[in-house]
């Protein structure tokens, strides 16, 4: 119930800000399973085309389809940004640690 009273007093941009992380999450986890088509084929035969049901972001000049092309890239996308902040955590904790703990030299970084 505290839960639900505190979703309510936040501004309207912070639900729609929490609602596009979570649609991007869902859609780089699923994003093999519902592109329509491999990211790196080329050649359907067709170039430039806008969009349609077949192809909901059109194909490009080189006959790729582009909603592949972007789920694919908001999957990679999310895959470095959590890759560097784990490896900044693994860094970053011992050394937050150690500074803590030893102090001088350590600090200055």
């Amino acid at each position: 119930m505290k839960f639900l009273t505190w979703w309510r007093s936040l501004n309207t941009r912070i639900h729609v800000s929490v609602f596009m992380l979570l649609f991007l999450a869902v859609l780089s986890a699923l994003a093999p399973f519902i592109s329509p088509f491999p990211s790196d084929e080329m050649g359907t035969g067709q170039t430039l085309l806008g969009p349609t049901w077949k192809h909901p972001f059109g194909i490009d000049s080189m006959g790729r389809d582009q909603f592949s092309r972007v789920t694919e890239g908001i999957r990679l996308s999310a895959f470095i940004g959590f890759t560097v902040m784990s490896t900044s955590l693994l860094v970053g904790v011992p050394v937050g640690i150690l500074s803590a703990y030893k102090g001088s030299l350590l600090d200055s970084l």
